[in-house]
């Protein structure tokens, strides 16, 4: 089995990312896993490797997979479902109310004829 080693950096960028898409400011998400918006920031920038509690906390409050998180690999089928939930959720956002049910009947067709019924 070939051992892999931790690009902190990467790990930092991903936090960040994955951060700022879900609107999350660094205070807001270092009040939620109990650090100081300065070591947020440190992990960030890849400046600090962690410890791995804070980073399960990190992970926990941004929806993310340990293995996504430090190697950039495994989605769970639960975050897959949340970032398509998310990407919905801005499409309907700039819709008026008939072409939310225009979007919804939509959908419902493609579901339909995608479960071939």
């Amino acid at each position: 089995m070939e051992r892999q080693s931790v690009d902190y950096k990467k790990v930092g960028s991903r936090i960040k990312e994955t951060r700022q898409n879900k609107g999350m400011t660094r205070e807001k998400l270092s009040e939620k896993v109990s650090i100081s918006t300065m070591y947020l920031g440190q992990l960030e920038r890849g400046e600090r490797r962690g410890g791995i509690n804070n980073f399960i906390e990190i992970a926990n409050v941004l929806e993310l997979s340990l293995d996504y998180l430090f190697f950039n690999e495994i989605y769970t089928d639960k975050i897959i479902e949340n970032r398509i939930l998310e990407k919905i959720d801005t499409i309907l956002q700039d819709l008026d109310n008939d072409k939310k049910v225009m979007f919804l009947n939509i959908t419902l067709d493609i579901a339909k004829h995608i479960k071939g019924g």
